[in-house]
């Protein structure tokens, strides 16, 4: 995805979470709520913040 697109912010974060995650079949992950799966990314600004977690433990 990127900003020639035109999409807005919160169609860019739908369609990398839970949109993908419907398309391929996998309901129970893209989202953050009671019982659902997922791997989470913490951005700031525009760099990437460096921890990594498997589980509770951080492993980066």
């Amino acid at each position: 995805m990127n900003p020639e697109e035109g999409l807005s912010e919160e169609e860019v974060l739908w369609a990398h979470t839970l949109g993908a995650s419907l398309a391929a079949g996998w309901a129970d992950y893209g989202r953050i709520a009671p019982g659902a799966r997922a791997d989470l990314t913490l951005w700031e600004g525009k760099r990437p913040v460096g921890r990594v977690y498997r589980g509770n433990l951080e492993i980066f």
